[in-house]
């Protein structure tokens, strides 16, 4: 009786003395990203949206918990920090105890509350002043006295409109509200007619080459892609956007805005829109690349491609690449430095592809269509044709103004392994062609030449590299 009453008592010390298991942290709480201006605020069922700049914070969106812990991955959470991946990129944020103090619901109303809050988020935010030899406080002191109680709506959208335009960095605009979409359009009937030239222009070439060169050309998701074989030897592909590859399996036969519409409407309806995204991706390409097994060399052309979203680019190269390669890093503004760098990789996918690839660029190639060129430059079996591309690499870092209008800003610096930015300058391709930087005269240049020929094209066709 004496062992077992002993036996107990040291059983009993032993269970009191061990370390207690570890407390399984909450994500619950509020949570500030100072290098992406916003704070979240989580609970079981709903996450609240604030932004947040050195002038201001308020509200911006709410959204189900349910929703958000499909869209973020948590890559690593402490009492004090948490790490949401959400695509390619992580997302760093610091627990605080409460909320900033909020914006006065009647500032939204004021012209110079908007502007402000505008201004300062730039400030704050944007990486890219010394870049592009932007004085920004000089931007503050000539557009600030534009601006004054009495403002109209329309007159401050054009007012802001012009400054962001400004900036000449193409992931900068201010979005036009539908409110003033008749009033818009009504003013400035030239730029809308322009743009709609452009976009006509644009369509035409990217026809004409299929015209040209593809015999029985095929496209998914009205024209996201379109692919061919030329002479048997080469496979072509015309990849036009980095968004929009999901397979909702909508008729072919609808009109092109019948399509969208309900594509949009399918995509919004999704609990995990990325998800099929990327699926969209793997299923086309699989298609693509096993239809044309018996093909030598593929032509990849994203002369026509003004991006969408980095995971898809990587995702197409994925296709292409035996080999995990490290192909660029990224890291956010965070005050006066920046976050860690984050290293991307592309990951070879099940079945890839190692045939030699023509990577086809232009000035036209923008955002996340130059993240394919800059990891392009690490692949040892891509080559590089066209013009520079149009230099613009961070992720565009949606905003919304106090009075509900939604701009856009660049906060993040995109380098090669080696460390190189090249925001501002583009890609450079191994082989350089004298293509024009507008848009409607690089377009008219390939429409009214192509009775001779391609000139990326044929330079592949006759082995003039």
């Amino acid at each position: 009786m004496k062992n077992i009453a002993l036996l107990s008592l040291v059983s009993l010390l032993l269970i009191s003395c061990s370390p207690s298991k570890k407390e399984k942290v909450s994500l619950n709480g509020s949570w500030e990203s100072s290098s992406y201006g916003s704070i979240i605020c989580i609970n079981d069922s709903i996450v609240k949206n604030y932004n947040h700049c050195s002038f201001n914070c308020f509200f911006d969106y709410e959204e189900s918990r349910k929703g958000f812990d499909i869209k973020y991955e948590i890559i690593n959470l402490t009492s004090d920090s948490l790490v949401l991946k959400n695509g390619i990129t992580e997302y760093g944020f610091s627990r605080i105890d409460s909320l900033p103090q909020l914006m006065h619901p009647d500032s939204a109303k004021s012209p110079s509350y908007n502007f402000e809050t505008l201004w300062h988020t730039f400030n704050d935010l944007y990486c890219y002043f010394d870049t592009r030899d932007i004085y920004w406080k000089k931007y503050y002191d000539t557009y600030s006295a534009k601006i004054s109680y009495k403002t109209s709506k329309i007159d401050l959208f054009n007012i802001f409109n012009e400054m962001l335009g400004e900036m000449n960095d193409n992931h900068v605009y201010i979005e036009l509200p539908e409110e003033l979409d008749d009033e818009y359009s009504t003013s400035n009937p030239d730029k809308i007619e322009a743009e709609e030239k452009k976009y006509q222009l644009i369509e035409k070439a990217k026809q004409s080459i299929l015209d040209k060169y593809v015999d029985q050309a095929k496209t998914y998701n009205h024209g996201m892609i379109n692919w061919g074989k030329i002479e048997e030897k080469y496979l072509y592909i015309q990849i036009n956007s980095m968004i929009a590859f999901a397979d909702f399996e909508i008729s072919k036969d609808l009109s092109s805005d019948d399509f969208w519409e309900k594509y949009w409407e399918l995509a919004n309806k999704s609990p995990n829109y990325t998800i099929d995204e990327m699926a969209g991706v793997k299923k086309i390409m699989d298609s693509i690349l096993g239809e044309s097994a018996q093909t030598e060399e593929i032509i990849l052309d994203i002369r026509f491609n003004d991006g969408g979203w980095d995971q898809v680019a990587l995702e197409f190269l994925s296709n292409l690449t035996d080999k995990e390669t490290m192909v660029f890093t990224k890291k956010a503004r965070l005050g006066k430095g920046f976050t860690v760098k984050q290293q991307i990789k592309v990951l070879p996918s099940d079945s890839p592809s190692t045939k030699q690839v023509f990577l086809l660029t232009s000035y036209l190639t923008e955002s996340a269509a130059e993240i394919m060129a800059l990891s392009a430059l690490e692949l040892e079996n891509l080559t590089i044709i066209g013009s520079p591309t149009e230099g613009i690499f961070s992720d565009v870092l949606s905003k919304k103004l106090p009075n509900g209008w939604y701009y856009g800003l660049s906060n993040e610096i995109y380098e090669s392994p080696e460390g190189f930015n090249y925001e501002n300058l583009g890609i450079p391709p191994d082989h350089k062609l004298k293509y024009k930087k507008d848009d409607s005269s690089f377009c008219k240049y390939l429409i009214d030449n192509m009775e001779k020929g391609d000139e990326a094209i044929e330079l592949i066709l006759n082995k003039k590299l």
